[in-house]
């Protein structure tokens, strides 16, 4: 079972958005701008960083519990998403 990250949700909404629409600013896909939400999956650290800064908030707050050595590092072909 994933773990919901709550706080990058509760991020979203607060600005009104939604998936799709982070999902274009961040230039990766609705399905895994979805992916990250859910827990299912997790960004590779630029793109975790992209996240954070789009936020204006620290990894530690959208990414709790997940050290930063956890984040992959690099681009798999210039895929947006990891795992």
């Amino acid at each position: 079972m994933t773990k919901k990250r709550v706080n990058l949700i509760k991020a979203r909404k607060k600005q009104k958005l939604t998936i799709r629409a982070v999902a274009k600013q961040l230039h990766v896909s609705k399905s895994s701008y979805s992916n990250y939400e859910q827990g299912k999956r997790k960004p590779r650290l630029h793109i975790a960083l992209k996240i954070c800064k789009f936020y204006g908030k620290q990894l530690t707050v959208l990414f709790p519990g997940e050290p930063l050595s956890s984040f992959k590092v690099g681009r798999k072909g210039g895929a947006d998403d990891v795992d």
